[in-house]
């Protein structure tokens, strides 16, 4: 059996509390009256602040445009023998 450090027995206490932490969300999951009123709207209206605060980061998760020729350019390959 390895001895048990220090480092080990704060591990093994952190991943205790965490657990603890878990096995409570878990048993208590639902969101109480008061919580659950407007829950949709406020997360959906932080959203929308973060797009307008961040517009370029928004804008990077979309592809540039393209024309329908430039995506189809890897198939003209009958001007390369002429």
């Amino acid at each position: 059996m390895p001895a048990l450090d220090r480092h080990r027995k704060a591990n093994m206490v952190r991943h205790l509390l965490r657990e603890e932490d878990n096995l409570q969300i878990l048993e208590n999951h639902y969101l109480s009256k008061e919580e659950e009123y407007g829950i949709a709207k406020q997360m959906i209206a932080e959203g929308i602040k973060e797009a307008k605060s961040h517009p370029q980061h928004v804008a990077k998760r979309w592809q540039e445009h393209k024309l329908i020729s430039e995506h189809l350019e890897h198939l003209n390959v009958t001007k390369a023998w002429e």
